[in-house]
């Protein structure tokens, strides 16, 4: 892709601009470097050097200079652009290590892979939140202090971009891609993974392979994590309960397991060939249009795919009739067994989005841990955060594909009862009532999202009464399926009338 065409894109992305002038260390000779094009990120400030990068052999040397460069200016940020195909893991490694940001293009998107040193954000005053947009107003509304989620200051930068009947998807889509980027950013600080996970080194594949043809979905999971985010602050202490009664108790913060929930909670959507190739190719994964079943069929024959799967099994046979903490181990028996064989068997199909995300997300991880392990990390650390993060995340993401509900009752999984893992039932209830503008369109408007204290209620219209219809018929699934307790429930209601 020529230079002028991925200016182009950034640009059109609504992040960057062109500057009014170059600042003078890049207009003389202070360095041997200059950027293949500059531009300014606009919430920032910063002034960005963009260098091409065509192949994986690096010009060591005039990188040098543009380290140098970076270290030596404040507000000036140097990112490399390269193809998905020579995004490797090294290059990742060796950006994180010079500190510069590194972003990834395909002839679809540009997203960021490793986070760029932007200068600290200025939030948007609450006075500039527009009144319609891709985030609704009574969710926005509610994005106030956090008491309790890391990356609250991050979200609530970034909720009012979202805002505005102006924005387009385009926009939304490329506000989500920079939010997540310092989200990432704020988690790295806190957490001992050995290995650049919160990096989305290689899951950020898995976000790209929903750029076409259903970009909504990122969008859709953005608002999933932010609204889920604002009920998990307000009722954290019940969350926590849970999580430390019935999951895992060791260095895992259940705001990032959300993040992993929330975010690639609908990565698996392989609805249409044009999607399933393209995410094949970016897991590596053997396809065409004649037989796409033996792509799964591939992924299922690897080690990291039975691991992943008998690890979201026992995880799954536990939370029927939880006895302590899941230990990651074995809880044994014929329905662990069958729970692990039922995800095969529904991974095969490629039709269960919630237990393709889950596999995927899973699998990739125990590779990217046992690969940490192999290059002499400490391996305790990799089974935590499998054991804390990964697989209770998958599980939450598997259990949240409807059409498989009526399955899971015959093995006392349904109804299900969210007391044991409230993250689980969080994401049924948003996944069941947020269409908002999941077409680009306004059918749909959130009405109201009230706080008590001990409930969460969602009201929601609709225009059209053939969907309307649609969907207060999943509004009943939901309420049928999914038990709260006493200490918390969290409810759908519609009111009349157009949005």
């Amino acid at each position: 892709m020529l230079r002028s065409e991925l200016k182009a894109r950034l640009m059109e992305s609504g992040d960057y601009e062109d500057p009014d002038q170059l600042p003078a260390y890049l207009q003389g000779y202070d360095y041997r470097w200059a950027p293949t094009f500059v531009l300014r990120h606009k919430q920032s400030g910063s002034i960005v050097g963009f260098e091409l990068v065509y192949t994986a052999v690096l010009p060591l040397g005039v990188l040098e200079q543009a380290k140098r460069a970076q270290e030596e200016h404040d507000g000036f940020a140097v990112v490399l652009l390269t193809s998905l195909t020579n995004a490797g893991d090294d290059l990742g490694e060796y950006c994180r290590a010079q500190g510069f940001g590194l972003f990834v293009y395909t002839s679809e998107t540009i997203s960021p892979i490793v986070a760029a040193k932007f200068a600290k954000a200025v939030p948007i005053a609450a006075s500039d939140l527009p009144d319609e947009g891709w985030i609704p107003s009574a969710v926005s509304e509610q994005v106030k202090g956090f008491n309790h989620i890391g990356a609250g200051e991050v979200i609530r930068a970034y909720v009012p971009r979202l805002g505005g009947s102006g924005v387009t998807l385009p926009q939304a889509m490329a506000t989500v891609q920079s939010a997540l980027d310092h989200v990432l950013t704020e988690q790295r600080k806190g957490f001992a993974a050995p290995f650049p996970f919160y990096g989305l080194a290689g899951l950020q594949g898995l976000l790209l392979a929903t750029g076409s043809p259903r970009p909504d979905h990122v969008v859709h999971s953005f608002r999933v994590y932010v609204t889920g985010c604002v009920i998990l602050d307000h009722f954290w202490d019940v969350f926590d309960a849970a999580w430390q009664s019935h999951i895992w108790h060791g260095n895992a913060r259940i705001d990032d397991v959300w993040f992993l929930i929330s975010m690639f909670h609908d990565c698996g959507y392989f609805r249409h060939p044009e999607l399933r190739r393209e995410a094949a190719t970016v897991l590596d994964l053997p396809h065409g249009d004649a037989d796409l079943t033996a792509t799964a069929t591939a992924a299922l024959g690897r080690d990291e795919y039975r691991r992943a799967s008998q690890a979201i099994g026992s995880l799954l046979a536990h939370l029927r009739r939880p006895q302590g903490n899941w230990d990651f181990g074995s809880v044994g028996g014929t329905i662990e067994d069958e729970m692990q064989a039922l995800l095969l068997r529904w991974y095969a199909t490629l039709e269960f989005h919630g237990v393709v995300s889950a596999l995927d997300l899973a699998a990739q991880m125990v590779r990217d841990v046992h690969s940490a392990s192999e290059r002499g990390k400490d391996s305790g650390i990799d089974r935590a955060f499998l054991a804390g993060h990964v697989f209770p995340a998958a599980a939450a993401i598997a259990l949240h594909e409807w059409r498989l509900w009526p399955d899971l009752k015959r093995y006392r999984l349904f109804p299900f009862r969210a007391s044991y893992y409230p993250l689980a039932g969080l994401l049924m209830f948003l996944d069941t009532w947020d269409d908002y503008r999941r077409r680009g369109d306004n059918e749909m408007a959130v009405s109201g999202l009230e706080l008590a204290d001990r409930s969460a209620t969602v009201r929601v219209r609709w225009r059209d009464p053939e969907r309307l219809s649609r969907a207060r018929a999943g509004y009943e699934d939901y309420s049928r399926s999914v038990r709260w307790s006493r200490q918390m429930s969290m409810n759908i209601v519609v009111d009349e009338g157009e949005p």
